[in-house]
């Protein structure tokens, strides 16, 4: 073990049992919840690199959402583009 958790678990013991209880539960279900996204990403890697791809590729307009071009007729019979259709504005 490091010397951080040494430290941690030292001052963890000056504590009332109820509170190194909880601060010890907040740490195994952070342990927990870190081995399950780890164990749920290394199943779908080719998912998530598809999904990271088509969203790049839909960003710099090389392909375009299902909605863009959908459009709604205005008062005057114009048409117009949907507010779907409207790109994020200041997404990244």
């Amino acid at each position: 073990m490091t010397e951080l958790p040494e430290r941690a678990i030292a001052q963890l013991k000056t504590l009332p049992a109820d509170e190194q209880d909880a601060i010890a539960a907040m740490i195994l279900e952070e342990i927990e919840d870190e081995r399950r996204w780890d164990e749920s990403f290394s199943r779908s890697p080719n998912i998530l690199a598809k999904l990271a791809a088509s969203a790049m590729a839909e960003y710099h307009g090389i392909i375009k959402p299902f909605y863009s071009e959908r459009t709604v007729s205005a008062p005057n019979n114009l048409p117009v583009r949907s507010p779907l259709a409207r790109p994020c504005q200041n997404f990244f």
